[in-house]
C-alpha cells in the first residue's frame, strides 16, 4: 500500500493548467496595478505599486515559463525538475500577490483584521505551504526514477536524508521561526520602514522568477532522459527554502509609515493600533 497519492503522469496537462491559472492571476495583477496608479501618491501608494508591479513581473515570467513546460515532452526528468524549480516562482508570486494586499490594507483604518490575516498568510502559514508544494515534486521524480524497476516504499522517502523529507523539515522550520518573528515585529511600536523595505518581499519573488528562466535555459538543454539525483533535488529544495523563508522574513519585518491614531489625553497608544491605524500618508520616520 502505498503512503502517498499518484504521481503527476502528464506533466504537460498539468503545466499547462498552471499557466493558465497564472496568467489569471497576472491579469489579475495589471488591473489592480492600473486602477491603483490613479491614486494620490504617497509613501505607502508607492510601496503598494512597486509591489504590485513585481508581483506583475514575477507572475508573468512563470506563465511564460509553465507555456513553454507545457510544450516539452511527458515523463522526462527535465519537465519533473521544473515542476519542482518553478514551484518555488509560483508560490511566491501568489504570496507577493497578498503581500501587496497586506500593504493596501494597512493603509485603511477598518481592515485590522484583513491585515493580519494576510501577515499572517504571507509571513507564517503560506511559506510553509509553499515549500510542501515545492517538496511535493520530489514524489512525482520519485516515481519517475522508479519507471521500469521496483520501487521501494514511499514511506522512505520522509526521512529527512531525502528529498521530500528535507522538505517537510524545511517547511516545519520556516512556521516554526516565521510563528516567531511575526508577533515581535507586530507588538513594536518603532519607526516604520522605508518604501523600498516594503517591497522587499516582492522583489524576492521577482528575483525567483528570474532565476527560474535561468534554470530554464538550462533545462531545455538537457536530454529528456536525464533523471534527477538526490543531492541535485536537495540543493534545489535548499534554494527554495533560502528564497521563501527570505520573503516570509521580509514579509513580517515590513512596517508601513502610518499617521499615529487619535487618542484621548492621557490615554496611551498601543502598538496593535500603529500596526492598523491610519492611511500611510507621512511618515513617523524611518529605518
Amino acid at each position: 500500500m502505498e503512503f502517498f497519492a499518484d504521481p503527476i503522469i502528464h506533466v504537460s496537462s498539468a503545466a499547462g493548467i498552471y499557466s493558465q491559472v497564472t496568467g489569471v492571476l497576472a491579469g489579475l495583477a495589471f488591473t489592480a496595478l492600473i486602477g491603483f496608479l490613479g491614486r494620490r501618491a504617497g509613501k505607502t501608494d508607492d510601496a503598494v505599486a512597486a509591489s504590485l508591479a513585481l508581483t506583475l513581473v514575477a507572475l508573468v515570467i512563470v506563465a511564460v515559463l509553465y507555456a513553454v513546460l507545457a510544450g516539452g515532452p511527458d515523463e522526462s526528468g527535465p519537465a519533473y525538475l521544473g515542476i519542482m524549480i518553478y514551484g518555488a516562482s509560483f508560490a511566491l508570486a501568489i504570496l507577493s500577490m497578498f503581500h501587496s494586499i497586506a500593504l493596501l490594507a494597512s493603509m485603511q483604518p477598518g481592515l485590522r483584521w484583513t491585515l493580519r490575516i494576510t501577515r499572517f498568510w504571507t509571513s507564517v502559514l503560506g511559506p510553509a505551504v509553499a515549500m510542501l508544494l515545492v517538496s511535493s515534486a520530489a514524489i512525482d521524480i520519485f516515481y519517475l526514477n522508479c519507471l521500469g524497476n521496483s520501487c521501494p516504499s514511499t514511506r522512505t522517502q520522509l526521512t529527512p536524508t531525502k528529498p521530500f523529507g528535507l522538505g517537510l523539515t524545511l517547511a516545519a522550520a520556516i512556521f516554526i521561526v516565521s510563528l516567531y518573528w511575526l508577533p515581535r515585529y507586530t507588538q513594536r511600536t518603532g519607526r516604520r520602514s522605508r518604501a523600498g523595505f516594503l517591497t522587499a518581499a516582492s522583489m524576492v519573488a521577482a528575483i525567483a522568477a528570474a532565476v527560474s528562466a535561468g534554470a530554464a535555459i538550462w533545462l531545455l538543454m538537457t536530454p529528456a532522459d536525464f533523471r534527477p539525483s538526490e543531492a541535485l533535488q536537495d540543493a534545489v529544495i535548499a534554494v527554495a527554502a533560502a528564497a521563501i523563508g527570505l520573503f516570509a522574513f521580509f514579509a513580517a519585518r515590513a512596517r508601513p509609515p502610518l499617521d499615529p491614531p487619535t487618542a484621548s489625553a492621557g490615554a496611551p497608544v498601543s502598538g496593535d493600533d500603529l500596526a492598523t491605524a491610519g492611511a500611510g500618508r507621512h511618515a513617523a520616520g524611518d529605518d
